[in-house]
């Protein structure tokens, strides 16, 4: 953390003080690098100390904080409201959830569901004199209204038409409940609904003059109709009347007193002064409804009172201002004095600062560059440039400034679930090109971005931002990434030349764009992820269907169809995303150390970079099966035995063309997404295991006649039992109540060890020639085949009519 002009005052001003900025990580996480609690030290430490002497028309002090969600901390949220009952909520969108807390600050729970769906990404709320929570369900596009009970009172789809689809920041019921006013951040406008007609109506266009924005964030209804809209990159709030004509405007560009840098949020008092939030120079200003500057919100000392990032605010009907803090994940209630008569009065503007030497199209970002007024005490930051290797304009802090949502929506997948951690050096054996610089040699944004970097049109705040790429984001990656791309017969999953024609993965998130013109890397990959291994965009061993994230499998199958596709009848395919036995253990290809107990997917036995077996990239290779015997390891006994075709038929092959001198022994009978013969049923063998190949014409020799009654029967031992005779189906499927069938006393696999025996010794020395010469019965409880279902009875039959010798 930079150091400070001056010591940091206490928590309660507001200002992260070293035991502050350790709190600030615990709840940001180590992958934020500790970075965005150094904002306020870096952007707006207190200079401007006022005049000990004066009094000041608005002061202020925090006296609660709502922050203890249940042991569920809250990361980045970003707006609040307050009911008529004082019920605080607060819009924890990274979690996809809106958190209530009672008065006195105890958690009473989450909001994830409203109707039948789920919340997803809720960014801004409001509350009605009803007691109605309205919710700007950002991720859903919609705005949803709750009722005190939790019920769905009403849900609005936009729909409305737009050069995107609309981000949703905000939502603002008008007090006589005629209409309400949505933010559309992405479309740089406000949505007008008439719920009388059920119509929308487009308020503004892109640009900087009055009644134009860019990415309007959180916005306020006035008693009259009107609405405050924090118009984020113009840095200035303007007023729009009921119908929807700008008339004001509050603040304006710059760093000192009754100007704005980063507005994020606003809020109406009781007597319609607008209160305007600065997320980067972290205080609190107040205007006039027709836009004079009237002060900055002040602790008792007459210094500039500062919270942490502020963003969404609210008064509750008491006149308490709530005002959530972005970087400590919480909401600070205030305690409000107000001296009317200098409020209204004392009105002054804010000193002339001279002209920024760049435009604002740099400052944006150049907070460095930024101009100070003149007189210290109208100064609301302490500007310090960083060094060569860390400017400030490319600290993850700035980046945050835009990317919490008031501009870009980045705070899931860089600041909580990052795949490339800022303040993380990357492997020792990993090489780092010079042009990709580190900052004290680890990573930081500016390694893989730059403001200036391959845009090929003039640069404004929409295409400046880039990656240090010339073409396209894949070739980024392998600048460090060396060793993970060549050609399929190396072992390595091709990336443009074959998603130049394959269908490419919806997978839902900003990078779409990037992934159809990289068609590389971003297909499968987010550099921006979620910390899992890889940067994966699906999360391995992950069942459909389960959390955010999407599985494996779902992720292969949007390019790789047939291994999504369902069996025919019949057909042995290998099943995805099932739960592995305790006696499996997948080789978890794409994770590293095999795992046991958990969901099979594709990466469990494919490796996309250096695969071990050509085209298919598996983890181990088929020649001797050792893929397969990783989970079926008491299928291993297959090696050697009379069913090893290696053996017995080597020029035969299956459906595929596989011989098993190539495919391996289990190729045979078995492939993973197809069948590998055509089945051939029979009453005995109904899904064709055995008679596939035992019979006329086949592979092997045909098998003797069954004379065994087809009796329907119940079995005694479940299938995993080392002494069990499985009785089968009507599908051929192992079954606690069937019929006898091949399967049931034949062993395909080869026999494993032998069952604990409930004969004598003598009598198992005896029999051992019979079951040494028929290598394919199965292991049994009993001294032979038959005993294991007839016992001694079936026993003395036999050796009454046989003699061993034969």
């Amino acid at each position: 953390m930079p150091s400070l002009s001056r010591p940091m005052r206490p928590v309660g001003t507001g200002l992260p003080g070293a035991r502050g900025s350790i709190r600030c990580r615990a709840r940001l996480g180590a992958g934020f690098g500790g970075a965005a609690c150094a904002l306020l030290a870096w952007a707006a430490a207190p200079v401007g100390a006022g005049e000990p002497t004066a009094h000041h028309p608005f002061t202020g002090a925090v006296v609660q904080r709502f922050s203890d969600a249940g042991g569920s901390p809250m990361h980045l949220p970003t707006d609040v409201a307050v009911a008529q009952d004082g019920t605080v909520f607060m819009a924890d969108g990274v979690n996809d959830r809106v958190v209530a807390f009672a008065p006195d600050g105890t958690w009473r729970g989450d909001i994830r569901l409203v109707g039948t769906t789920p919340l997803a990404r809720p960014m801004g709320l409001a509350a009605d004199r009803e007691r109605n929570l309205w919710i700007a369900d950002t991720g859903n596009h919609r705005v949803v209204v709750r009722a005190p009970d939790g019920a769905l009172v009403r849900q609005i789809p936009v729909t409305v038409e737009g050069p995107q689809p609309a981000e949703l920041t905000d939502v603002a019921p008008s007090p006589a409940g005629a209409a309400f006013w949505l933010a559309d951040n992405r479309n740089h406008r406000l949505l007008r609904y008439e719920p009388r007609n059920e119509t929308f109506v487009s308020v503004g266009e892109p640009g900087d003059a009055l009644g134009q924005f860019q990415h309007p964030f959180l916005i306020a209804a006035a008693a009259d109709g009107a609405v405050a809209v924090a118009d984020v990159i113009n840095a200035r709030v303007q007023v729009v009347d009921a119908e929807g004509k700008a008339n004001a405007q509050a603040g304006r560009y710059g760093v000192g007193m009754g100007e704005l840098y980063r507005p994020k949020g606003v809020a109406f008092d009781a007597a319609g002064r607008i209160w305007v939030s600065d997320g980067t120079l972290g205080v609190l200003q107040v205007f006039a409804v027709d836009g004079r500057f009237l002060d900055v919100l002040r602790d008792a000392d007459g210094v500039p009172l500062r919270l942490r990032s502020p963003m969404g605010m609210v008064f509750d009907r008491d006149g308490f201002l709530y005002v959530v803090e972005l970087l400590s994940g919480g909401v600070a209630k205030l305690r409000i004095s107000i001296d009317g008569g200098r409020a209204v009065a004392g009105a002054s503007p804010a000193s002339a600062a001279p002209e920024p030497a760049q435009p604002q199209t740099c400052t944006v970002c150049h907070l460095e560059w930024m101009p100070l007024p003149q007189e210290n005490a109208r100064r609301l930051v302490s500007l310090r440039v960083g060094p060569p290797d860390d400017p400030a304009v490319s600290r993850a802090e700035s980046c945050l400034s835009c990317h919490d949502g008031s501009v870009v929506d980045s705070r899931r997948t860089v600041w909580l679930e990052h795949g490339h951690q800022s303040g993380k050096r990357p492997p020792a054996d990993m090489p780092i090109p010079a042009d990709l610089p580190l900052v004290a040699g680890s990573l930081s944004c500016r390694t893989c971005h730059a403001a200036h970097g391959r845009a090929t049109e003039p640069q404004t705040m929409r295409n400046a931002v880039g990656l240090r790429a010339r073409h396209e984001p894949a070739e980024l990656c392998v600048r460090c990434h060396t060793g993970v791309t060549g050609k399929p017969a190396e072992g390595f999953h091709p990336v443009k030349d074959f998603l130049a024609e394959a269908p490419l993965p919806d997978v839902g998130s900003e990078l779409q764009k990037q992934i159809e013109t990289g068609r590389g890397c971003l297909a499968c990959h987010t550099a921006h992820g979620d910390g899992r291994r890889g940067s994966l965009r699906a999360e391995p061993g992950k069942p459909q269907g389960v959390g955010p994230a999407m599985s494996a499998a779902t992720l292969c199958a949007s390019c790789h169809e047939q291994g999504d596709a369902e069996p025919e009848p019949g057909l042995s395919v290998h099943p995805m995303e099932g739960k592995l036995t305790r006696q499996m253990v997948a080789p978890r290809a794409a994770g590293g150390a095999p795992t046991a107990g958990t969901v099979l997917d594709c990466t469990s036995c494919h490796k996309l970079h250096g695969g071990r077996q050509e085209h298919y990239l598996l983890a181990e290779p088929l020649t001797d099966s050792a893929l397969c015997v990783r989970c079926h390891e008491a299928q291993g006994s297959v090696r050697g035995s009379p069913h090893d075709l290696r053996r017995t038929a080597p020029e035969q092959t299956n459906l595929l063309g596989f011989a098993t001198q190539t495919g391996g022994p289990c190729s045979a009978c078995h492939t993973v997404h197809s069948a590998a013969r055509e089945p051939f049923v029979a009453p005995f063998d109904p899904a064709g295991s055995c008679l596939t190949c035992h019979r006329a014409g086949s592979v092997a020799p045909s098998a003797p006649p069954v004379r065994h009654p087809g009796v329907p029967m119940t079995d005694a031992w479940s299938a995993e039992h080392p002494g069990s005779m499985p009785l089968l189906d009507a599908a051929g499927r192992h079954s606690m109540t069937g019929t006898v069938g091949c399967l049931t006393c034949h062993a395909p696999h080869g026999r494993a060890a032998e069952g604990a025996s409930r004969a004598t010794e003598s009598t198992v020395d005896a029999f051992a020639l019979v079951r040494a010469s028929k290598p394919m019965i199965r292991s049994y409880l009993g001294p032979n085949l038959c005993s294991g279902c007839h016992r001694f009875e079936g026993l003395s039959r036999f050796l009454y009519f046989h003699r061993i010798s034969r």
